[in-house]
């Protein structure tokens, strides 16, 4: 497989024992859950034509580190089941979303159970985590605080100086803030976007308490935002329940992860060496 085109291949789970893999070309190829014992991978081209413009080297353990990585994915938990109307509102729903911002490639995958509901984006990569859960969440009565965690998120990456104490380079920390900031301060698409979800607010799954929870590539999650109500199961949640509650917590401070929690986190993230 020495210099093999494999852009965008979809080889979830292959078999690659004793392969050797230097030279592929591997641009937005999942690598996900693989076998690799014996696999041979000095360097793979991650460029989009397969230029070697974005070379990845490795050691032994590196490949083999890379080639196994979590998908890194965003999970929205809602406190309740979807029904068809709110099936129908939410296909909508992210279709704009995915007008407005690219990264969000596919629908999320969906678990409906008899009390939740759990949506789970898979991103290509660690960096575009916080980015599409800040538009992710936008549909739910929820996305004003999941989105202000997200900012608080940021100010202390940016205040703790993560780069001086982990691996995460000032060249990785530009990256994320950029990607972040970008999506927040573009309030003109955000403000269209809500305009445009109204809808959402006259149906009752889309006022439920929500958890978003990140995973990356090194399995490691952080709970962004969690419901003060979440867990506690309102049968027949309605709208008018769901006011009910915010007023009640519009008084309640947020629960941040702590900045220990979130270094941990970021030094789980794998990048693109170019």
């Amino acid at each position: 497989m020495t210099q093999a085109k494999l852009i965008k291949a979809e080889w979830v789970g292959a078999d690659l024992s004793g392969a050797t893999l230097t030279g592929a070309k591997l641009y937005s190829t999942s690598r996900f859950g693989l076998k690799t014992e014996g696999m041979i991978c000095e360097w793979i081209d991650l460029s989009p034509s397969g230029d070697r413009s974005i070379i990845q080297k490795f050691n032994t353990e590196a490949s083999r580190e890379f080639f196994n990585e979590t998908p890194p994915t965003i999970r929205i938990v809602i406190d309740k089941p979807l029904d068809h109307e709110a099936n129908f509102a939410i296909a909508g729903a992210y279709h704009q979303i995915a007008q407005q911002y690219r990264e969000l490639k596919q629908p999320p995958s969906m678990e409906i159970g008899r009390r939740r509901t759990v949506f789970t984006f898979r991103v290509d990569s660690d960096l575009n985590l916080l980015p599409t859960a800040y538009m992710a969440i936008l549909p739910f009565q929820d996305s004003t605080t999941t989105q202000n965690n997200i900012r608080t998120l940021l100010a202390i990456i940016k205040s703790e100086k993560v780069p001086h104490i982990t691996s995460f380079t000032p060249q990785h920390c530009h990256q994320l803030t950029t990607l972040v900031e970008q999506v927040i301060e573009n309030t003109a698409v955000i403000k269209e976007l809500i305009n445009i979800l109204k809808i959402t607010t006259k149906i009752n799954f889309f006022q439920a308490p929500t958890q978003t929870t990140l995973t990356n590539s090194s399995a490691q999650s952080l709970i962004i935002h969690a419901h003060p109500q979440f867990g506690r199961f309102i049968d027949n949640y309605d709208i008018n329940a769901s006011k009910n509650v915010g007023n009640s917590l519009s008084n309640t401070k947020a629960i941040i992860p702590s900045a220990s929690m979130i270094v941990d986190f970021i030094k789980g993230f794998h990048y693109i060496s170019s």
